[in-house]
């Protein structure tokens, strides 16, 4: 009987390491919209996260963006 609690806790444990390192490396949605100086959409428009190469979008008819990029990205 006291495996079995062991065993269970043992399970717990790894089930809470799990979901705190997960949350550490979520990722988080930037959504926005991009307008020029007469307020119009931008098409096209290119958006990246400064300092990185790799996370990116581009805007779409109406200016807006969504980029997938951890927290400590912006």
């Amino acid at each position: 009987m006291n495996t079995t609690k062991t065993i269970r806790h043992r399970g717990y444990m790894t089930l809470l390491a799990l979901l705190i390192t997960m949350c550490m490396y979520a990722q988080n949605a930037v959504k926005g919209v991009v307008l020029d100086e007469t307020d119009e959409p931008l098409i096209g428009a290119t958006i990246v996260v400064k300092g990185t190469s790799a996370a990116g979008a581009v805007t779409d008819l109406d200016g807006n963006f969504t980029i997938q990029a951890r927290k400590e990205m912006y």
